[in-house]
């Protein structure tokens, strides 16, 4: 069992029954583990991570369960629309190089947030692309370096946590929805080109 498959696990434990988001390429080994437990959790997409905020805000505002959004900036909004709550913000490192700075605003307002980010090193949708369509011809999708999240994170003044094994991850997310602050989680995942997404096309150019 993969970190994505115990967060999936974990949501169905907090009763989620719905996630609303973006799908992102460096995310979608988390999106393989909500298509095996189709039936059990729906994802609902939405136009941008304002509107997924919204979508998560009403549905728990209606519902009384959980309102979770998967989106780099989603989370922000959806804690000022319920404030009572503990909110869960689920990104992918490309995500976050663009939207990352969403940090400073959770830490100066002390937004008691949890960011957990699916770190594979590099844009994993657009890598797979390359590999499929241009002859494995890899252009600007792998990420230089080795990028510090949880430093990152700890420079804003949000408590970091790394994960380095799958069973460290329940505890890590108990922990953090249990505390009264932000708290960052970074997870490694696999590349998609270790573990393919179940996309038509992608499985047609592979498989013939």
């Amino acid at each position: 069992m993969n970190t994505a498959q115990v967060l999936v696990e974990l949501l169905k434990e907090y009763g989620v029954e719905h996630i609303f988001g973006v799908p992102g390429d460096t995310t979608m080994v988390l999106y393989d583990a909500f298509y095996a437990a189709r039936g059990e959790i729906t994802h609902i997409m939405a136009r941008d991570e304002r509107s997924a905020a919204f979508m998560a805000d009403a549905y728990a505002r209606l519902t009384y369960k959980p309102g979770i959004t998967e989106a780099p900036s989603g989370a922000v909004g959806a804690a000022f629309a319920r404030p009572r709550e503990r909110i869960v913000g689920l990104v992918g490192d490309g995500s976050f190089g663009m939207s990352g700075t969403e940090l400073a605003t959770i830490a100066s307002l002390r937004l008691p947030i949890t960011t957990i980010l699916f770190n594979n090193g590099s844009f994993g949708w657009i890598k797979m692309l390359q590999r499929l369509y241009y002859g494995e011809r890899y252009l600007g999708v792998d990420f230089t370096g080795k990028m510090d999240a949880v430093a990152i994170a700890e420079a804003f003044g949000i408590r970091g946590v790394r994960i380095t094994h799958p069973d460290q991850l329940g505890p890590a997310i108990d922990d953090a929805l249990n505390s009264n602050e932000p708290v960052f989680i970074d997870v490694p995942t696999k590349s998609e080109l270790e573990e393919v997404t179940p996309v038509h096309t992608w499985q047609q150019a592979l498989h013939g």
